[in-house]
């Protein structure tokens, strides 16, 4: 027998026999290295499997399992015999990929047997508690898993995910961990999605972490809590064992807020206990200005820290105390172990049920298991090793945010980081060298900057995609902020937390330790967050951008021939620009000649686009919460003006200065392009501003109130009309209502006119006719949404619309539309179109007639739908 080692990965493989020279020539023409391309190819094929129109999981999909299992017997029991070219075994692992992920497909909306449950008054239900409580300012949030529910016929079973939201601020111990058994009455609701052009789709990312329904109760006493079932090794020691644990998570939340100041406590909270929806929302837009919100969400970076951190320590104390063992033992193996029961502690206090935690815990033990071994792991091996693992057991992850920017950020570390040495201060001066005091100061700052500069080349497309923006602080912020972190935040607030089990008093001053570096690093995140430079927006990116950067990334770090590689950048480069030439694809097309509306979905809201025949763009309100808890313009708003290929807006109007159509546009004002600001300048508050008009002022953009706008404007082949108000309507009829104060647009385009009337109610009808333009084809978005006090019988008589556009939230609390209004429009034969059911409503005129569609299928677009 003999044994071969294999250099070229780092790795020592034992083999036996006659098969050697077999492998010896098989392995290196297979992979390099090993198990990093084969996780690709297999993250690959269920990124494919995720985009695909196949209707799945089905035939098709059992067909390709089926023929991709065999592949892997064949592949298993007669390696490299049958598979002697590399590319053989990734369509392999291409396929494993593609099978995998249709198999995984969630069902969408919702399983079959839960649709009975939906919009019913309080059902029981048998659940189990799949996930721990997180905790917000204003509510709680915990995942079930429903088992049945109780019908008329008995107990029905079920399988099906709910999100369960208990009302108001969290004080006292919520006595829920995973795997009670629960029976709580519930109203089941449906979750819903912003139904837009470049909108995110929150019921498949729902679904995809097994919810498929969302409750509301306010408190938690409606719950009734039922003992473990017996005779399960699980639920007699697991079940206590994750009660203490997360008893304990929840008493350590409640002292750090009552020991810090709120926002202090909540960073606290993010970063030790892994209660990251405690933050403020000003708070989070400042840590994404300055590129710094991966330090919040714990996750390989903190579990390395946290092990390196013990790892030192522990070898330092083994030389200093017990010496003699380093005659027998290594120091740094013997402080492997110490180390990771330190970063898997740090893992289940921080909650291990969290998908980040538990997927940097299994890197982590790799890693591990290959120093305990004695074996020098490839880290791109590993990386592999870990995706593969991760994927083969949730295949889902593959579409997680955190997924995707975790190992990119490894992947930037093992392969781009390298590269990058060459440029160290040290290779410039020899008064940089590691041996002199000022390079032995310099070199952790530039180890941190150069590792940013790594993971920024990697991950910034990513980011860019999702979150349409890039960090230009992160550069600078992170050298200074993932050091401090690092080493002088997390490391006393988990010693805090360690005291704090034993005692709240003794602990407090290891806590406040800990505690004024971390307001040293909010300081710094908001100065970082202040700077005019710090977040540059770029828009909507397309997919095949992402693969363009990618691919040219690859080839630039692939040992190609020069030659090669110059051809190939080369192509990449011309597939980029035939992308960037092709443009963007709007919603509604781009016909020239045409003038567009199109009612944007932003749920109980209303947002109308106007796109005029000779290019000027006019957003009317914006959208928006009354309780300001989603920020609509950058959320919804912006990812659809952007998708249709707009960052400068002629015009910004506001109906009225109530929230649900002037949320919106705060982020739109603040960050697009804007010709002019227009509003009546009437608010609740009289001799207020509006804060729009302070953001618009703040910008410089023009403001044009009631007194100073044009009665009639000519736009292009357009006319703008404003009807609604007029200065004697305000003088002498208006009675304080700011809705019927709204500002009414209408705008002419040949024999067509379609009409924004805002939320004005039936007692401005009258006034409005009256101003109103003759034309006999007429497009209105509802008065007031639909509501019961809106489109009187005059108005629809009057005008008789070719089709009414109504804009409301999906299940919204007002009950809008109103039936009478449905009930109205389908006797005149008017067709209605819904953004609850619809979605976005695009209408196009060519100046004689209307053409309608919608971003979904709809009902029949009847009134009485």
């Amino acid at each position: 027998m003999n044994d071969r080692e294999d250099a070229q990965e780092g790795n020592i493989h034992t083999v036996h026999g006659g098969d050697a020279d077999m492998y010896a020539s098989a392995l290196p023409r297979l992979l390099f290295p090993p198990l990093f391309l084969l996780a690709a190819a297999f993250a690959a094929g269920i990124a494919a499997s995720r985009i695909s129109s196949l209707p799945g999981p089905g035939i098709e999909s059992m067909w390709i399992a089926a023929a991709s299992i065999s592949l892997l017997v064949l592949f298993a029991f007669h390696p490299f015999r049958r598979l002697r070219r590399p590319w053989s075994a990734l369509i392999l692992f291409l396929a494993l990929g593609f099978a995998l992920g249709r198999s995984a497909a969630p069902e969408m909306p919702a399983p079959p047997a839960l649709e009975p449950f939906f919009d019913r008054p309080q059902t029981v239900f048998l659940a189990e508690a799949a996930g721990p409580a997180d905790f917000y300012p204003d509510k709680t949030r915990v995942p079930l898993r429903l088992k049945s529910a109780l019908s008329d016929s008995g107990l029905f079973p079920l399988h099906a995910g709910v999100l369960l939201t208990i009302g108001g601020a969290r004080k006292t111990f919520l006595d829920i961990v995973p795997g009670d058994r629960l029976v709580v009455r519930l109203s089941l609701k449906r979750f819903h999605s912003f139904n837009n052009p470049g909108g995110y789709d929150y019921v498949r990312n729902q679904a995809e972490k097994g919810l498929h329904a969302r409750a509301f109760l306010p408190d938690e006493h409606r719950i009734v809590k039922l003992a473990p079932e017996r005779g399960m090794f699980g639920n007699t020691i697991g079940h206590p064992l994750r009660s203490r644990i997360e008893r304990f998570r929840q008493e350590a939340l409640f002292w750090l807020q009552r020991e810090l100041p709120r926002d202090t406590a909540a960073f606290y909270g993010a970063l030790l206990l892994g209660y990251q929806h405690l933050l403020t929302s000003e708070w989070q837009e400042h840590s994404s200005r300055a590129g710094v919100t991966h330090l919040l969400s714990i996750g390989g970076m903190h579990l390395s820290l946290v092990s390196l951190a013990v790892f030192w320590l522990t070898c330092r104390a083994v030389r200093t105390l017990r010496p003699s063992l380093l005659r027998r033992h290594d120091d740094q193996h013997i402080a492997l172990f110490p180390a990771l029961l330190a970063a898997t502690l740090y893992a289940i206090v921080s909650g291990f049920a969290v998908a980040p935690i538990w997927r940097s815990t299994i890197m982590l033990l790799l890693c591990f298991s290959a120093a305990c071994w004695y074996r020098q792991a490839n880290p791109l091996s590993v990386l592999g090793a870990a995706a593969l693992l991760i994927l083969a057991v949730t295949p889902n992850a593959i579409g997680s945010i955190p997924f995707q920017l975790t190992f990119l950020c490894m992947f930037a570390i093992f392969s781009i980081y390298p590269r990058l040495q060459r440029f160290q201060s040290p290779r410039w001066h020899p008064v940089f060298s590691r041996a002199k005091p000022l390079g032995k100061f310099l070199h952790p700052f530039e180890e941190a900057f150069w590792i940013s500069v790594a993971v920024n080349i990697a991950v910034i497309p990513v980011t860019a995609y999702y979150f349409k923006g890039i960090s230009l602080a992160s550069f600078a912020a992170n050298i200074l902020l993932v050091p401090l972190v690092g080493f002088l935040v997390i490391p006393p607030g988990l010693a805090a937390l360690a005291v704090f089990s034993m005692s709240g008093i003794l602990a407090l001053p290891v806590l406040q330790f800990g505690a004024w570096f971390l307001s040293v690093s909010q300081s710094l995140i908001l100065w970082f967050s202040n700077l005019s430079w710090a977040f540059f927006q770029v828009g909507s990116v397309p997919v095949t951008w992402l693969l363009c950067y990618y691919s040219a990334l690859a080839l630039l770090l692939a040992s190609l021939r020069p030659k090669a590689k110059i051809v190939c950048l080369a192509l990449v480069l011309v597939l980029a620009c035939g992308i960037t030439g092709a443009g963007h694809v709007s919603f509604c097309g781009k016909e020239n000649g045409t003038l567009q509306v199109v009612a944007v979905d932003v749920g109980q809201g209303t947002s109308t686009l106007v796109r005029f025949p000779s290019g000027e763009v006019m957003l009317v309100d914006g959208g928006g919460y009354f309780d300001d808890s989603f920020d609509m313009g950058r959320s919804v708003l912006a990812p659809f003006l952007w998708s249709s290929g707009i960052s400068r807006l002629d015009g910004v109007v506001l109906s009225h200065d109530h929230p649900d159509h002037a949320n919106g546009l705060r982020f739109i004002l603040s960050h697009f392009d804007i010709g002019a600001y227009r509003e009546t300048g009437l608010t609740g508050t009289p001799g207020e501003h509006t804060s729009l008009r302070s953001i618009a002022e703040r910008r410089k953009i023009p403001v044009d109130l009631l007194q100073e706008l044009p009665r009639e404007e000519k736009i292009g082949p357009c006319r703008l009309h404003i009807l609604h108000p007029s200065s004697d309507y305000l003088l002498k009829n208006w009675n304080g209502d700011l809705n019927n104060a709204s500002l009414v647009l209408a705008v002419e385009y040949g024999e067509t006119i379609v009409i924004i009337p805002g939320d004005v109610d039936a007692s401005v009808e009258e006034h409005l006719l009256r101003e109103f333009p003759a034309s006999s084809n007429v497009l209105l978005i509802a008065p007031h949404h639909g509501s019961d006090r809106s489109c009187g019988s005059l108005l629809l008589d009057r005008l008789h619309p070719q089709a009414m556009i109504i804009s409301c939230g999906f299940d919204n609390f007002f009950g809008f539309p109103s039936g009478r209004i449905l009930e109205e429009c389908r006797r005149r034969g008017i067709p209605c179109f819904r953004t609850d059911l619809c979605g976005a409503v695009c209408a196009r005129s060519d100046g004689g007639n209307w053409s309608v569609r919608t971003m979904n299928s709809c009902p029949r677009p009847g009134g009485g739908q």
